[in-house]
């Protein structure tokens, strides 16, 4: 049997070329092409229609999230595994809704990436216990972020703790200021958030911004 191609997206260069190296030794995959920013992995994905993608997903540029909606589009048949640090609510739900194939945690065992790709390889899929137990215990409850938020909500909040003003989320996200405004009301009420720093620590608190994020508009 041929082995399986896979292409690596990480902007970590270090990491790259200890998963490179790694991978001749694992057998049975062949790394056919490398990349350490988003968009140019998307290029290569294109390109290269490889079996399996290893992708990070916090990137600058477009990071993992968007690069994986877009080669799930444009390579339906590229297998996907999520290789991240990030282990949050606001990951695994983007994980779960885009369909991804696996998803390990970039601090643990190379044992367990290779499980991941036996797995993968062969159809089935793999994700960590971390996954599983974030998505039973916390996306699960009533008070997950995304049944009390629409998914226009949540984009709107993200955009929100950057500190953006209305006319330009409109222009991100192709609606009206006017629109954007009704729904940053909204976000405030459903949240119950009296000032900015709640509506941070929310977002914190969901993985919906990165630690060191402090703007709210």
């Amino acid at each position: 049997m041929a082995p399986k191609s896979v292409v690596i997206i990480d902007d970590e260069e270090m990491v790259v070329t200890m998963l490179e190296a790694w991978l001749i030794s694992f057998g049975g995959v062949k790394v056919v092409g490398v990349a350490t920013r988003g968009s140019d992995g998307v290029e290569l994905c294109r390109k290269q229609k490889p079996d399996i993608l290893l992708l990070d997903i916090e990137m600058p540029g477009m990071d993992g999230l968007e690069v994986a909606r877009q080669v799930r589009r444009d390579v339906p048949s590229a297998r996907i595994i999520i290789l991240t640090s990030h282990i949050n609510p606001y990951c695994i739900y983007e994980v779960s809704r885009l369909g991804v194939h696996g998803y390990v945690n970039k601090t643990g065992a190379l044992s367990v990436l290779g499980a991941a790709l036996q797995h993968v390889a062969k159809g089935d899929r793999y994700y960590s216990p971390l996954y599983h137990m974030i998505r039973e215990q916390r996306l699960s409850g009533s008070d997950a972020f995304q049944k009390i938020l629409t998914p226009k909500e949540v984009a709107i909040l993200i955009l929100m703790t950057e500190g953006i003003d209305d006319a330009v989320i409109g222009k991100r996200l192709n609606i009206a200021p006017l629109t954007v405004a009704t729904h940053r009301r909204n976000v405030r009420l459903k949240l119950d958030a009296h000032n900015d720093r709640e509506l941070i620590q929310y977002a914190r608190r969901w993985g919906l911004i990165p630690l060191q994020g402090e703007h709210v508009g």
